[in-house]
């Protein structure tokens, strides 16, 4: 499939929220309690051997729709729930300076699994949903747990391209990911005929850092179409921005520049 490149430009965009979208009747609809396999009751059975996050059934709080992604009678919509969970345990460590300036950090005590210190705090599930007439939910996504959208790109019409941060723990470093969907027809089921696209997982890699920004990058600046052949992707990844060539196979690293400063914000420009 081909777009022109005005589309391709106007889709490669973030966008606020379609003012056309009736979030009220959407979030109405909207059922993302968490799968028993995820999330669990607070006395349900864990492992005592190390620290562990013990989510709790939430059915109170409303989703919101933090972004928006409109394609003609489609949107895309960036979803986040609050999600409770008990941080056991809470203990005591000290920082300790060891051979050479190396750091780590020890407990001061045995590790006890003791519900009395525990913390209780929320995070965010994010989620991914398709609708049509700006209503109507043909589909939900639900991302890992601790697992934040940073940026999201729609170009040519039906290739969805998200970043992602994953935070579990301060013992353990930041990881992300590039996640691509392709938007596909599907054959519609009678009792619910608006239900002819949804979001087909195409790819994905992971990075040993959070992805803060990324950017589309067409390879030839003067076609008059583009194609999916046409697109890498420049992300900014940790102290590095990263460039990646995409096919329906995967992502494959095929440069690095390492700017030994944050990067937080990439744009592609063309003069």
């Amino acid at each position: 499939m081909m777009s022109k490149v005005m589309n391709v430009n106007i889709k490669n965009t973030n966008f606020p929220i379609n003012s056309d979208i009736n979030t009220e009747n959407i979030i109405s609809n909207i059922n993302l309690e968490i799968p028993p396999d995820i999330s669990s009751n607070f006395k349900s059975k864990i492992n005592d051997s190390k620290p562990t996050k013990t989510y709790l059934r939430t059915q109170y709080d409303k989703p919101k729709i933090t972004n928006s992604i409109s394609c003609n009678e489609y949107d895309i919509l960036i979803v986040t729930k609050d999600e409770s969970f008990k941080f056991i345990p809470f203990v005591s460590v000290v920082h300790k300076t060891i051979d050479k300036g190396t750091t780590t950090t020890e407990r001061l005590e045995e590790y006890v699994h003791n519900y009395d210190t525990s913390l209780l705090s929320k995070n965010k599930r994010h989620f991914i949903i398709l609708t049509k007439n700006h209503s109507l939910i043909i589909q939900k996504l639900m991302l890992e747990k601790d697992e934040y959208v940073t940026k999201h790109h729609f170009v040519l019409d039906k290739y969805l391209f998200i970043s992602t941060a994953l935070i579990e723990s301060e013992e353990k470093s930041t990881d992300g990911s590039l996640i691509l969907y392709e938007m596909i027809s599907i054959m519609a089921d009678p009792k619910a005929p608006y239900k002819d696209k949804k979001l087909k997982f195409v790819c994905d890699i992971r990075t040993k850092a959070s992805i803060k920004d990324f950017d589309i990058i067409y390879k030839i600046a003067d076609k008059t179409f583009y194609t999916f052949e046409d697109l890498s992707i420049c992300a900014c990844v940790s102290t590095k921005i990263n460039f990646y060539e995409v096919s329906h196979s995967g992502f494959t690293i095929v440069g690095r520049n390492e700017s030994k400063l944050m990067t937080s914000t990439v744009k592609i420009l063309r003069i």
